[in-house]
Protein backbone atom coordinates (compact mmCIF):
# COMPACT_ATOMS: atom_id res chain seq x y z
CA UNK A 1 0.00 0.00 0.00
CA UNK A 2 1.30 3.45 -0.95
CA UNK A 3 1.84 6.08 1.57
CA UNK A 4 -0.73 8.75 1.34
CA UNK A 5 1.60 11.50 1.84
CA UNK A 6 3.69 9.65 -1.14
CA UNK A 7 0.83 9.56 -2.86
CA UNK A 8 -0.79 13.40 -2.36
CA UNK A 9 2.76 14.79 -3.07
CA UNK A 10 2.66 12.60 -6.38
CA UNK A 11 -0.78 14.09 -7.53
CA UNK A 12 0.74 17.47 -6.90
CA UNK A 13 3.77 16.82 -8.78
CA UNK A 14 1.37 15.55 -11.42
CA UNK A 15 -0.59 18.50 -11.46
CA UNK A 16 2.30 20.88 -11.69
CA UNK A 17 3.26 18.81 -14.94
CA UNK A 18 0.27 19.95 -16.62
CA UNK A 19 0.44 16.81 -19.41
CA UNK A 20 -1.71 14.55 -18.43
CA UNK A 21 -0.19 12.80 -16.08
CA UNK A 22 -1.89 10.74 -13.24
CA UNK A 23 -0.38 10.28 -9.73
CA UNK A 24 0.71 6.58 -11.07
CA UNK A 25 3.00 7.90 -13.79
CA UNK A 26 5.27 10.34 -11.24
CA UNK A 27 8.24 7.78 -10.06
CA UNK A 28 9.44 7.89 -6.83
CA UNK A 29 8.58 5.73 -3.64
CA UNK A 30 9.39 8.00 -0.69
CA UNK A 31 8.59 11.48 0.13
CA UNK A 32 11.98 12.67 -0.41
CA UNK A 33 11.95 10.73 -4.21
CA UNK A 34 8.92 12.52 -5.00
CA UNK A 35 9.81 15.82 -3.77
CA UNK A 36 13.00 16.09 -6.17
CA UNK A 37 10.24 14.83 -9.19
CA UNK A 38 8.59 17.89 -8.27
CA UNK A 39 11.13 19.84 -8.30
CA UNK A 40 12.44 18.93 -11.40
CA UNK A 41 8.56 19.19 -12.57
CA UNK A 42 8.93 23.28 -11.82
CA UNK A 43 12.42 23.54 -13.42
CA UNK A 44 14.47 23.04 -10.34
CA UNK A 45 17.55 21.38 -10.03
CA UNK A 46 18.13 18.55 -7.64
CA UNK A 47 20.50 19.70 -4.75
CA UNK A 48 24.03 18.41 -5.19
CA UNK A 49 25.08 18.93 -1.66
CA UNK A 50 25.11 15.03 -0.64
CA UNK A 51 27.91 13.02 -2.16
CA UNK A 52 27.75 9.55 -3.93
CA UNK A 53 27.81 6.78 -1.28
CA UNK A 54 30.23 3.84 -1.76
CA UNK A 55 29.78 -0.04 -2.33
CA UNK A 56 32.55 -2.29 -2.06
CA UNK A 57 32.52 -5.21 -4.41
CA UNK A 58 34.54 -8.06 -4.67
CA UNK A 59 34.17 -10.38 -7.75
CA UNK A 60 34.70 -13.90 -8.18
CA UNK A 61 34.68 -16.95 -10.92
CA UNK A 62 30.69 -17.23 -11.47
CA UNK A 63 29.51 -20.54 -12.41
CA UNK A 64 29.95 -20.61 -16.07
CA UNK A 65 32.37 -19.66 -18.67
CA UNK A 66 32.39 -16.36 -18.89
CA UNK A 67 30.64 -14.98 -15.49
CA UNK A 68 31.54 -13.80 -12.75
CA UNK A 69 29.95 -13.90 -8.75
CA UNK A 70 29.80 -10.47 -7.02
CA UNK A 71 28.99 -9.49 -3.83
CA UNK A 72 27.60 -6.50 -2.76
CA UNK A 73 28.48 -4.48 0.82
CA UNK A 74 27.07 -1.18 1.69
CA UNK A 75 23.75 -0.91 -0.10
CA UNK A 76 20.42 -0.34 1.14
CA UNK A 77 17.31 -1.22 -0.84
CA UNK A 78 17.54 0.78 -4.07
CA UNK A 79 17.61 -1.47 -7.51
CA UNK A 80 21.03 -1.95 -8.64
CA UNK A 81 22.64 -1.41 -12.13
CA UNK A 82 25.92 -2.43 -13.66
CA UNK A 83 28.45 -2.04 -16.62
CA UNK A 84 31.47 -3.31 -17.47
CA UNK A 85 34.06 -2.34 -20.12
CA UNK A 86 37.78 -1.70 -20.28
CA UNK A 87 37.39 1.74 -18.14
CA UNK A 88 34.71 2.32 -16.10
CA UNK A 89 33.99 5.81 -13.89
CA UNK A 90 31.91 6.30 -11.18
CA UNK A 91 28.50 8.13 -12.26
CA UNK A 92 28.09 11.46 -10.16
CA UNK A 93 25.75 11.52 -7.52
CA UNK A 94 22.33 11.61 -8.52
CA UNK A 95 23.12 10.49 -12.00
CA UNK A 96 20.53 8.38 -13.89
CA UNK A 97 21.36 4.93 -14.59
CA UNK A 98 18.48 3.74 -15.83
CA UNK A 99 19.91 3.13 -19.49
CA UNK A 100 22.68 0.62 -17.56
CA UNK A 101 21.80 -3.33 -16.78
CA UNK A 102 19.86 -4.14 -14.29
CA UNK A 103 20.93 -6.30 -11.52
CA UNK A 104 19.01 -8.64 -8.94
CA UNK A 105 21.72 -8.31 -6.59
CA UNK A 106 22.53 -12.41 -6.69
CA UNK A 107 22.67 -13.36 -10.30
CA UNK A 108 26.40 -14.30 -12.04
CA UNK A 109 27.48 -11.45 -14.30
CA UNK A 110 28.13 -12.04 -17.69
CA UNK A 111 31.82 -10.52 -17.88
CA UNK A 112 35.48 -11.14 -19.38
CA UNK A 113 38.10 -11.75 -17.25
CA UNK A 114 39.94 -8.00 -16.11
CA UNK A 115 37.62 -6.46 -17.39
CA UNK A 116 36.31 -3.41 -14.93
CA UNK A 117 33.06 -3.54 -13.28
CA UNK A 118 30.60 -0.73 -12.00
CA UNK A 119 27.51 -1.26 -9.56
CA UNK A 120 25.33 1.43 -8.89
CA UNK A 121 22.67 1.63 -6.56
CA UNK A 122 19.73 4.18 -7.62
CA UNK A 123 16.52 5.42 -5.88
CA UNK A 124 13.19 5.00 -7.11
CA UNK A 125 13.94 6.89 -9.97
CA UNK A 126 17.08 5.40 -10.83
CA UNK A 127 19.42 8.56 -9.90
CA UNK A 128 22.70 6.92 -8.77
CA UNK A 129 23.11 7.43 -4.47
CA UNK A 130 25.63 5.21 -4.25
CA UNK A 131 28.47 2.99 -6.22
CA UNK A 132 31.26 1.20 -6.97
CA UNK A 133 34.02 -0.56 -8.91
CA UNK A 134 36.40 -3.78 -9.08
CA UNK A 135 38.11 -5.91 -11.32
CA UNK A 136 36.22 -8.61 -12.62
CA UNK A 137 37.45 -12.51 -12.02
CA UNK A 138 35.62 -14.37 -14.41
CA UNK A 139 35.24 -18.15 -15.02
CA UNK A 140 38.06 -19.16 -17.56
CA UNK A 141 37.71 -23.03 -17.95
Amino acid sequence: MIDTTVKALKNLCATLLGDGSTWEDVPGDTIVDVINQITLAKGGEIPTGEELGTLTLTSKPGTTVGTTKITVSGNGSGQLYYKTAGSVSLPAYFEDVSGWTTWDGSADITAEDGEMLCIAEADGSNHAVSAGTCTVNAKTE
